[in-house]
């Protein structure tokens, strides 16, 4: 059994995010694509959604923008290679 540790940045905690709301909405969060993005509930801050993004996805996302339903949309960061 593998374990991570996951900590919010320092905007997102400036924001007011708390680790047990982003525990919260990742139980929420459908991921999709293959792991490779994940849609969240409408109407909430971003830096919470983004925090549950990297949570659910286990590593940096981006913005992809949001579905026709006004959900966000975030997927994984690329790295250049």
């Amino acid at each position: 059994m593998s374990t991570t540790t996951f900590e919010l940045t320092q905007g997102e905690a400036a924001c007011g995010v708390d680790l047990e709301d982003v525990h919260a909405l990742r139980a929420r969060a459908l991921v999709i694509d293959g792991g490779g993005a994940v849609v969240l509930p409408a109407d909430l801050a971003p830096a919470l959604t983004g925090a549950a993004a990297r949570l659910a996805l286990g590593g940096a996302v981006v913005f992809s923008g949001f579905n026709q339903f006004g959900q966000p949309v975030y997927r994984r960061e690329e790295t250049a290679r």
